[in-house]
This record gives structure tokens, sequence and C-alpha cells, in this order.
């Protein structure tokens, strides 16, 4: 150490020089901050009138022990410049010229008060920190180079069979493990000393004291000195038996939650695969039955007309009738029929969707049925280039079936009124077709698009009951719904709702349109 450095530790300590007359030659800015005088206030003065001791009463016997010994070592009460007593520790030594005379007596003094103060916040922090180490969950401990234990908190101890920390201190792996899992600690411990990084978040086994294997998530991280340089290695674990168990519980069960899916998925494809094949066959058979029976019927037809022909004048009133009633009846059946079929190409026939404008193919629809056209009906038709993706001729069997429904089912002697507008919603348009019937019942309204369910007498309002069977399935195979608002003697509203599209070809529709048809 220099001089400047001598001068300056010198400074900062509390040293009082004081020569054999008791006056201060010596003040530094410790003893300054200490008892509150400024140098150029001390320097020269009596110590005694100073420093205003109070123990001991008199320093004739500190003196002539320095005098004899060369030095004093005990403490002095003294009273500091604003009044407050000071307990101060303090160590006087003589200094002598060269012939051995006393020149001056040099004391360092060390405020007591303040040393305990920070002994105590001392043992408060060690306290604190020893309470918090022995409470967490987590194991704590650090080793010197040799893997032997400088210290651990008490959750560790206890898992190592020890009430307290203590006696761990100065143990090795080995005579708290068994020696395979102590050699795997060691490996660690020699890994992180040597390379100087932490070692986070792994896992390793453990031997419990009751003989039982566990699994430990660990970090350790190289223990150092003032200078930086390793001196040993801490660390800390939590047991993580439970959730490793946990864990292998969850693969297992995934693993045969997979093969069960598996299984089950081959037996699902095998059976709707048959199912597929049933349903195929059946839309077959119904088609080959329907189809094979409109050729007797018209046969029936076409001889009934014939026979009309020839004996029709001949019979008697109630013949005649009879007669009318069976032609009527092959009639109706043969409709049926093709209704039938009409259903079953709804179901079978592919649905490709395109951007359809909707007023064009009402006004189209309208003009192709001499029903719909006045002197017998007033349609208005109100929306101008709307478009929706649909299919049009999905479009055309939904719509000839509302529009011939919104006509016929009217009171008699009235003129049917049929109004057709649109309503944008969000991404979809609605096309709404509102009558002037005779409305139908809140309690019948989902009835009416089961297949073959009728309402009204059939000599009154003639049909089959599947028209509206066939429009729900042509607009729910084009990705819509369609659905009514009606009451009794008030007419009756039906809506028809697509997603709107842009204009464009027929070519340009896109993909996912197509998808949602052909489900």
């Amino acid at each position: 150490m220099n001089a400047e450095d001598q001068r300056k530790l010198l400074d900062v300590a509390q040293v009082i020089g004081r020569d054999m007359e008791d006056r201060i030659i010596l003040w530094t800015r410790g003893a300054e901050d200490l008892y509150g005088w400024s140098r150029e206030e001390a320097v020269g003065r009596v110590a005694q009138e100073l420093l205003q001791t109070i123990f001991p009463e008199t320093l004739e016997s500190l003196k002539t022990c320095v005098s004899r010994d060369g030095c004093w070592k005990g403490e002095i009460t003294q009273m500091t410049r604003d009044g407050r007593r000071l307990v101060v520790a303090s160590h006087w030594i003589l200094q002598r010229d060269e012939q051995g005379r006393p020149l001056a007596i040099f004391e360092v003094n060390n405020d007591l008060a303040q040393k305990r103060c920070y002994e105590e916040e001392l043992f408060a922090s060690r306290q604190m920190l020893r309470t918090i180490l022995d409470t967490i969950p987590q194991r704590v401990f650090w080793k010197d180079r040799n893997s032997v234990y400088l210290g651990c908190n008490k959750p560790l101890a206890e898992d190592c069979g020890y009430t307290d920390p203590a006696e761990i201190i100065g143990r090795t792996d080995y005579e708290t493990s068994s020696a395979q899992i102590a050699e795997i600690y060691r490996a660690d411990d020699r890994e992180v000393m040597r390379t100087g990084e932490p070692k986070l978040g792994y896992e390793e086994p453990q031997i419990r004291k009751d003989g039982t294997h566990a699994w430990l998530r660990t970090s350790k991280a190289p223990l150092r000195d003032h200078e930086g340089r390793v001196i040993g290695v801490m660390g800390t674990y939590e047991d993580i038996t439970e959730q490793k168990l946990a864990r292998e519980e969850l693969e297992r069960s995934k693993e045969l939650l997979a093969r069960m899916n598996k299984n089950l998925e081959g037996i699902v494809n095998e059976r709707t695969a048959r199912l597929r094949e049933t349903v195929e066959d059946l839309e077959r058979f119904s088609y080959s039955i329907t189809h094979d029976m409109r050729g007797p019927l018209r046969a029936i037809h076409s001889f009934l007309s014939l026979l009309e022909e020839r004996i029709g004048r001949s019979l008697s009133d109630v013949d005649l009738d009879y007669f009318l009633r069976v032609k009527e009846a092959a009639s109706r059946m043969d409709q049926l029929i093709q209704d039938s079929l009409n259903y079953n190409k709804t179901l079978r026939q592919e649905f490709p969707l395109h951007p359809v404008e909707v007023s064009g193919l009402l006004r189209g629809l309208v003009e192709s049925y001499p029903n719909l056209q006045a002197p017998e009906a007033l349609i208005q038709i109100e929306p101008k280039e709307k478009f929706v993706l649909g299919n049009e001729a999905g479009l055309i069997q939904c719509f000839s079936n509302l529009l011939g429904n919104a006509v016929k089912f009217v009171p008699r002697g009235t003129r049917p009124h049929v109004r057709v507008w649109t309503e944008e919603r969000d991404a979809s348009l609605r096309v709404w077709i509102e009558d002037n019937g005779i409305g139908i019942p809140e309690a019948e309204q989902e009835r009416i698009f089961e297949m073959f369910e009728r309402l009204h007498n059939a000599e009154e309002y003639p049909g089959t009951g599947i028209g509206l069977t066939i429009a729900r399935k042509a607009v729910q195979r084009m990705g819509g719904q369609l659905g009514l608002i009606s009451h009794p003697g008030q007419g009756s509203r039906f809506w028809v709702e697509l997603k709107a599209a842009k204009a464009g070809r027929k070519q340009d529709s896109d993909k996912s349109a197509q998808d949602t048809a052909k489900r």
C-alpha cells in the first residue's frame, strides 16, 4: 500500500491523535462524521473538553497503561456535539521518539451501537434466509470442490434422513445415497465446476430413505469466491415423481386411445362402406320400381281414355263418376311417381355451385308456367341484379314449387297475389316469397316439409305432398336454408337463404362451394 492509499484509508477511519498534554493533533473525516466536530474546530483543543468523556471519569489510568504497555483496548462512553451519548470500542496506541520518549497517543474508535445494529441486521437477514430456505418446497444445497456438503436447507436434510441441516455438513452423497446414485450426482458436480456454466432443469433419479425410487428436477450452478474463481457447486431440486408418473400414464393412455381410435376408424369405415352400398342398392331399387311403375300406369291411363271415347256416352251418371274417379286416381298415381323420381334425382345428382342472378331466374320461371301469369295470378318480382351462390337446376326446382304453392293455396274466388323481394344478411342473401293464401298453423309448419304430408283435401287442393320436401332438400344441397312465417287466414312468407355471390361465369365457382353441395 503506497502513501496515498494509506492517507485515504487513514482519512476514512475514525482516528484521533493527541499529544502528551492531551491536545488534539489529528482529527480524521471519520472522526468528524462520528462526533460532529470539523477538523478545523477539533485540532488544537484539549481532547477532554471537546469529547466530554463520561466513562471512565478520568483518563489518567488509560495514559498509565498506554505509557507502560504501549497500547490499550476497551470501551469509552462519550458525548457527541449534538448531545448524543456514544459508546465506542477504542484502541489506543503510543508513539515514541527515537530516544523512546512518548510523543503522542493515537486512538481508533468504532461506534458500538452502529456495529451492533449491523450485527443485528446481519443476524436478521440470516434468520430470514434460513426461514425461507427451510419453508420452500425446493431442496437447496451447496458443496465444495470435492462435493462435500457445506450446507443445505431442512427439507433436503430430511430427505437424507437427518433432522438438522447441520448434520449433513461435511458429508458426501456417498453417505446420503446409494453409490450408484452418488456417482451420478458427483458427475454432474464435476461437469458444472469444469465448464463454469449452470445446468438447469434436468431430470435425475433418487432413492428415498424408505428405499422407494423417485425422480428429481435438478438445477446446478458454479459456486464462486469474491474473485470469481469456482470453489464449489450450489443447486436446487424438487420431487417430480408424481408428475412424471402422471405424464407416463398420460402417454400410455394416448397410445391406447390412438389404437382404439384406429380400430374404431376401421370398424366405422367398414360399416360405412356396407351402409353406402346398401343405400345405393335401395336407391337403385327405388328408382327402378318407381320408374317401371309409370309404364303400366300410362297404359292404364291410355286405355281408360280410349274406353271413355267408346262407351263414355252410354254410361249412367253413377258409372261415369266411378270411371272418372279411376282415371283421376291413375293420373294422381302417375304424378306421385313422377315427384318421387324428382326427389330421388335431387338426392343423387351433383350440385355444382356458381353465381346465379335471382330476378332473371324467377322471371324466366313465371314466363314458363301459364298458371303464374296474368290474368291467372299477379306475381311482383322486386329484386334487381342480386346473385347467390347456387345451382340453376336446383333453384328452378325450389322456386317452381314455392311459386306453384303460392298461387294454388288461396281461398276460392281469390286471385293469387305474390310478392318476391330480397334481404341482404351479412354474407348471405335471403329471398322472400309472400302470398295472400290460406296460411299455415304454426304447429304444422315443420310437418309440411315431410314427404307425402298434406294438410288439405286432395280434391280441394290437388298435389302429392312432396313439393316442399324437394324444395328444402335442394336448398340444403346448395348449403342454404328454407323456412317460413305464416298464420292461418293471413297468407305465408317463405324464405330461401343462400350465400351471396358476385356476378361471374359458371366455371368460376369456387371449390369450397362445390364441396358444400356434395355434402
